[in-house]
C-alpha cells in the first residue's frame, strides 16, 4: 500500500541530500522509498535516542518560542533579584 506524505521544503531538500550521499558511497541510486526505509530501520533500532531528539529544543531559539517561554512564568510571591544573585547564591 503507498500512502502520499506531505513533506516540508527544508526536509524535503535534506532527504534528498541525504539520499544522494548514500547512493555515493553504496555505489547504487537509492529510491526515496528505500531511503525513508532505512531511516524508518534506524529509528526502529533506537527509539529514546529519536524520543529525545524529538523532546530536545531547537536552539538557537526562534522569537516565537522565547514569546511562549515568557508567557509560562508564573509569580512565586518572591521578589525578583536582579541585583546582586552572585552575593545570595554564593554568600
Amino acid at each position: 500500500m503507498e500512502t502520499t506524505v506531505k513533506v516540508s521544503t527544508r526536509d524535503k531538500r535534506n532527504l534528498e541530500r541525504l539520499r544522494a550521499e548514500l547512493s555515493a558511497r553504496l555505489g547504487r541510486r537509492l529510491t526515496q522509498q528505500e531511503s525513508l526505509a532505512l531511516l524508518l530501520s534506524a529509528a526502529e533500532r533506537s527509539p529514546g535516542r529519536l524520543a529525545a531528539e524529538l523532546d530536545a529544543p531547537d536552539f538557537p531559539l526562534d522569537a516565537d518560542r522565547i514569546a511562549r517561554i515568557r508567557r509560562m512564568r508564573r509569580p512565586w510571591g518572591r521578589r525578583a533579584l536582579d541585583e546582586g544573585v552572585d552575593s545570595v547564591v554564593y554568600g
